[in-house]
């Protein structure tokens, strides 16, 4: 099982599509990653909260 991120457990599963050019990139993320026992899951939770931080956060900064 995956570690908590900021206090909150990997507890909701979901299956999703994903083209095969992204998973090679995820996997090149994982074996890059400064932490070598990092889990997909987390790559994958820290790439949606900061795409999530740019749609919702920085886009309302747009004129």
């Amino acid at each position: 099982m995956a570690p908590p991120i900021d206090g909150e457990f990997l507890n909701t599963k979901r299956t999703y599509m994903l083209r095969s050019s992204t998973v090679r990139k995820v996997n090149e993320l994982k074996s890059r990653h400064p932490d070598l026992n990092i889990y997909v899951s987390t790559i994958v939770d820290l790439a949606i909260a900061h795409y999530y931080n740019h749609i919702v956060n920085e886009g309302e900064k747009k004129e």
